[in-house]
């Protein structure tokens, strides 16, 4: 974020604590000069310069037309695996930001499902050596099947397998690093 200077910066979150949390650390390490601000149930903090919002309270036709669709720059989408959500859908459709980045631990990803979203895979290896993300490559998108699951209880669950493949081939030496 320093080094990309963004002049407005909108973080997506599931959930209000996670708003909180995120502003208070980001209080802790940005510039002083940077202001932060929620939206959530209890906030609307929308003329501050990064804005932390909660995704279910940004979705309701006032708030999210509470900005006009470039008012930022950038837009960081915490745990991105929920991106495939309606909600996330309707605000990724609404907003028209320069830079926008999905983030996410879960390997069982959906995927933000716009061509020209830059897709990046990183890897984490939890050892003896550390626990570190390594960055892989740009991943492209060959194709989406909708299908259903028997979940735990019996019932049909509707999914989507999306199938990458890297830009780059991986190395095998670094492909047996990480299985090893």
């Amino acid at each position: 974020m320093r080094a990309a200077h963004p002049k407005r910066c909108l973080f997506i979150v599931h959930r209000e604590l996670i708003a909180r949390k995120l502003k208070e650390s980001f209080e802790q390490i940005i510039d002083e000069h940077i202001t932060t601000g929620l939206f959530t149930s209890g906030h609307r903090e929308i003329d501050r310069e990064y804005v932390l919002a909660n995704v279910q309270i940004l979705v309701k036709n006032e708030n999210l037309h509470a900005f006009a669709p470039d008012a930022f720059d950038h837009i960081i989408i915490y745990e991105a695996h929920h991106a495939g959500a309606k909600n996330y859908q309707k605000m990724q459709s609404y907003f028209k930001p320069k830079f926008l980045l999905g983030m996410t631990a879960t390997p069982e990803v959906v995927a933000i499902e716009q061509p020209e979203t830059l897709k990046l895979l990183f890897i984490k290896k939890s050892d003896a050596e550390g626990s570190e993300f390594y960055f892989m490559g740009e991943m492209l998108h060959k194709q989406s099947i909708g299908t259903t699951i028997t979940g735990n209880k019996g019932e049909k669950l509707s999914i989507v397998q999306m199938f990458y493949e890297m830009k780059t081939l991986v190395e095998a030496k670094i492909y047996d690093y990480f299985e090893g």
